[in-house]
């Protein structure tokens, strides 16, 4: 705490004369001393960092390498691209990783884009091969959002992590296809729930109808629940003959309020029928069966609305079936 403050008030007075002191501190074995004496010297722009930087980087012990990457990363001066670039293809995994994220802060006028690319496509190690990808995302190459796409499919469950949360950072539809094909055959429970969260934040159709496979097939509820929502939110209607299977089928409430919720979201004419003939479906939840005869109103077609009435008549369920007739008066007079 005190050799922090020292730092602190060395920085503040700009004081030269301590970057000797400020240079020993440099190795110090604590990452906060370190990386506080990194930025006391990197505010006050004093050129002796850039021995102390050179010489950590060609020592034989990693660690140091790794402190001066740590110190490469708040110092940005393009004498340190060499040097740091030199590094991408050390030895030990934790020096690239770090080489990878200090190269990407240098200020520079040459292209490193292309040495972290490099480094996804020829690393064996697939940490590093996922820091790669995170730092495409990280800064907006969407240039290189082909390596993003080829990473989504990636063997590593680490990689295609990485991958997802890159194609949303870069905002890049393109990855949306390639997401939805995936999603048919990942693995990896929390990597669909994080693909699914993608294609929402994306804002494009599911092209490969992987959220309806999901919808019927999934082991795990919370992942149909999800793809149901998904299906709504993003309104694809070529989806929603799952939804009504989903009402149908599945032995989970919370799946089956989600699917009539979406229903209501895609207003699809087509579906109103088979909608229609859930509601007379024995032992469902009220709420499940309020939720789909308010889908086949908002279908928006009076047509479908007075069948929908036809079927309320019929109704055992005189409750269900006045809430019906109560949503019918409500669209009516809202018309």
């Amino acid at each position: 705490d005190i050799l922090l403050q020292c730092i602190d008030l060395a920085s503040s007075w700009k004081e030269h004369r301590l970057i000797f002191a400020l240079g020993r501190m440099a190795d110090h074995p604590r990452m906060k001393v370190r990386l506080a004496a990194y930025r006391a010297m990197a505010r006050m722009g004093n050129d002796n960092l850039i021995p102390i930087l050179i010489r950590q980087m060609k020592s034989n012990r990693p660690v140091h390498k790794i402190y001066a990457l740590e110190g490469a990363r708040l110092y940005h001066d393009e004498r340190l691209v060499p040097f740091i670039k030199e590094l991408l293809t050390d030895s030990s995994k934790s020096v690239r990783i770090f080489a990878l994220k200090a190269i990407v802060e240098q200020k520079t006028d040459s292209d490193v884009s292309y040495l972290v690319a490099r480094r996804f496509q020829d690393d064996n190690n697939s940490e590093v091969r996922a820091r790669a990808i995170e730092m495409i995302g990280r800064k907006g190459w969407g240039r290189q959002n082909y390596l993003v796409h080829k990473a989504i499919m990636d063997g590593s469950d680490v990689v295609r992590w990485a991958a997802v949360r890159s194609a949303v950072a870069l905002n890049d539809r393109a990855s949306a296809a390639v997401i939805s094909r995936q999603l048919l055959s990942e693995k990896d429970e929390n990597l669909k729930l994080a693909m699914i969260e993608a294609l929402l934040e994306l804002r494009v159709d599911d092209s490969s109808n992987a959220l309806a496979h999901l919808v019927r097939t999934d082991e795990k509820e919370a992942i149909r629940q999800r793809a149901a929502m998904a299906i709504g939110n993003l309104r694809i209607k070529d989806a929603g003959f799952a939804l009504v299977q989903a009402i149908q089928k599945d032995p989970s409430l919370p799946v089956r309020l989600e699917a009539a919720a979406s229903l209501g979201e895609l207003g699809d004419p087509r579906l109103a029928e088979s909608i229609m003939d859930l509601l007379t479906k024995e032992g469902e939840d009220r709420k499940v069966l309020q939720l789909a005869a308010m889908a086949v109103i908002r279908t928006g077609s009076d047509e479908k609305v007075r069948r929908l009435q036809s079927v309320a008549d019929g109704l055992q369920d005189a409750v269900l079936a006045g809430e019906i007739r109560r949503m019918i008066q409500e669209y009516r007079s809202g018309k």
